[in-house]
């Protein structure tokens, strides 16, 4: 599932996209609730934009994928300032910066005003996972290797924010490594 995300003709696009994600994603937790956020807003996008389809001109694609997702990602924000405050105050201005994330848009615009509804959904809940793991995934790395989950580490970097990107580093590198080993696998 998360292969499907970090393709290497998808990779210099999900890497773009998730840059604001990752810079609150500083532990485990906090890159769970963005992840889930970032699904929701994606997830909701999607299907308003699926089911209002056939009624977008042309003209006017761009416009209603950037007014949709500004919605969603506007309700996303009041939700959190209003029943965890918390979370608000901790994902600050990234939750509705979502409104302009790259990978919303180009899935808007790719993959839910192209295709039927159940195959744009479809496509769309699979991005949004591979996304929310790769965003739990560098959560774990970063807290495991900076020390915070099991004791000290001299390591200090990962709880800074260039250990966002050295940790997504390790990750593309260890996807990278099992799609060329599962290519490998199918020449044979």
């Amino acid at each position: 599932m998360l292969t499907t995300c970090l393709k290497t003709d998808n990779l210099y696009l999900a890497i773009l996209g998730l840059c604001p994600l990752l810079i609150v994603a500083t532990s485990t937790l906090n890159a769970m609730v963005m992840g889930s956020i970032f699904f929701t807003v994606f997830l909701f996008s999607s299907l308003v934009l699926s089911v209002m389809r056939h009624l977008i001109p042309y003209a006017l694609r761009l416009p209603m994928i950037l007014l949709v997702t500004a919605l969603i990602a506007t309700l996303a924000d009041s939700f959190l300032s209003v029943f965890y405050y918390e979370w608000h105050l901790t994902l600050g201005i990234y939750v509705p910066l979502l409104s302009i994330n790259c990978l919303i848009l180009v899935n808007a615009e790719e993959n839910v005003l192209r295709n039927g509804t159940r195959v744009a959904i479809g496509q769309s809940l699979i991005t949004g996972l591979s996304i929310w793991g790769v965003l739990l995934l560098t959560g774990l790395v970063r807290d495991f290797m900076s020390g915070s989950m099991f004791g000290e580490s001299n390591m200090i970097i990962f709880g800074l924010a260039p250990g966002a990107f050295l940790a997504l580093g390790f990750i593309v590198a260890l996807i990278q490594t099992i799609n060329i080993r599962i290519a490998g696998s199918y020449d044979q």
